[in-house]
């Protein structure tokens, strides 16, 4: 008995029926069918094959359609997001331009005026400022404003980023070159931090040369000459190099303190016996006094002396002093004596001091410890280091200024030039 459709009557195993037949047939065979119990449609009749082909054109064009459908979807988003932009709803969408930016960019864009200053400037890499940034403004502003006036100064010091220069350039980190000519040694300040030593131009303070990176050098106020210092072998051996020449050398005893005084030269201060200076030929040592130095500028001293029971004081001698006057202050304080010897800076506990000489009046001028000083080639102001800060000090008006520093100094070495 032959196999038919159950739904038309369709004779499913036979042959040569009419074309009308198998289209009737034909036209719901693309739907799934459960076959009744008992009903198989058998896969290799004519009629079996034609079905498949029927079913397998019907699939493709419904997954054509819908591959137009997604299409046209996709077209029309394209199209609403650039004639309508973003709605700013996604999150992930958020634009990535600064706000102050887009204040500005909003200004132009209604018509009004783009404000002058920070606005303006919201290109800057360096927009908005940083704390550091901040910083150097306020260092360049005080030099340029309150500081220099005939001549130009800057504070110079060591620290991890190299030399740190603050001037009316604000705070920075000036060009370094080797002094490959002796005279770039003996022609500028130097300062040292034990190890290395630079030379610094006052009047080109974008650039500094490395003297050298083993010896302390010290111009020792002969023209030419410097002192070289190797306080990495002991006991320490002192050389002299006049025009790049060395001369002869010599050890100093163990225990003593070598003091370099810019411009003056080298004290010697061994463990008993008092005060040595290098000859101006620099080929030996002279005794200069019976006391032990503990400060020294150009053109002064600060010595102590102590009596037969051992009560030790202080005293400063200058260009107009040289009997000396007493410092009522402990032996144990940080002193720091200006070039002609007319103030003094004291460090005693946590106070900071500046005393004149010749009256003996007393400025409180800062709280805190000193960890560097130095004073203004012409005595006008010194600067300290106090904490982060770094203080200057001007005596004859009695006025201080604290600035931050932006880095720290890695030693005790400061040194102040003009121009």
């Amino acid at each position: 008995m032959e196999a038919t459709c159950p739904h038309c009557g369709y004779a499913l195993g036979g042959k040569g029926r009419s074309a009308q037949e198998r289209v009737a047939h034909s036209s719901h065979v693309g739907t799934e069918i459960i076959p009744d119990i008992g009903t198989t449609i058998m896969a290799d009749t004519e009629v079996g094959s034609e079905s498949r082909s029927s079913v397998g054109g019907m699939r493709r064009r419904r997954m054509i359609s819908v591959f137009v459908v997604l299409g046209l979807v996709a077209l029309v988003a394209l199209i609403a997001t650039l004639v309508f932009g973003d709605d700013g709803d996604d999150v992930a969408d958020e634009p990535t331009v600064p706000a102050i930016d887009r204040v500005a960019a909003d200004s132009t864009s209604s018509g009004a005026d783009v404000p002058a200053g920070p606005v303006a400037r919201s290109g800057d890499p360096n927009f908005p400022p940083s704390d550091d940034h901040l910083a150097s403004d306020r260092i360049a502003d005080l030099f340029r404003l309150d500081i220099d006036g005939d001549r130009r100064y800057a504070v110079v010091y060591p620290s991890q980023m190299g030399l740190q220069m603050l001037s009316s350039d604000g705070a920075t980190v000036p060009e370094l070159k080797v002094a490959v000519g002796f005279e770039e040694a003996v022609r500028f300040p130097l300062l040292s931090n034990g190890e290395q030593t630079w030379a610094v131009d006052p009047s080109d303070l974008s650039t500094v040369y490395l003297v050298s990176t083993q010896f302390e050098v010290v111009d020792i106020g002969l023209e030419g000459a410097v002192a070289f210092i190797n306080p990495s072998i002991a006991p320490t051996n002192i050389g002299i190099s006049s025009f790049g020449a060395w001369g002869p050398g010599f050890d100093v005893p163990v225990g003593s303190e070598i003091m370099g005084v810019p411009g003056r030269g080298l004290l010697i201060v061994p463990a008993t016996g008092g005060t040595y200076r290098l000859t101006r030929r620099g080929v030996g040592v002279e005794k200069v006094s019976d006391d032990r130095v503990v400060a020294a500028g150009m053109q002064s001293e600060v010595y102590e002396r102590c009596d037969e029971v051992l009560v030790c004081e202080l005293y400063v001698t200058g260009v107009d002093n040289t009997e000396g006057t007493r410092l009522d202050v402990g032996v144990t304080s940080q002193v720091y004596i200006s070039p002609l010897g007319e103030f003094v800076l004291i460090a005693s506990g946590d106070v900071a001091q500046i005393i004149e000489i010749e009256t003996g009046d007393r400025w409180d001028v800062a709280e805190g410890a000193i960890s560097a000083a130095g004073w203004s080639p012409d005595g006008r102001f010194v600067a300290f280091v106090s904490g982060n800060d770094v203080v200057l000090g001007f005596p004859n008006d009695r006025r201080a200024e604290r600035l931050t520093l932006p880095i720290l100094p890695t030693s005790s070495a400061l040194l102040v030039v003009a121009d």
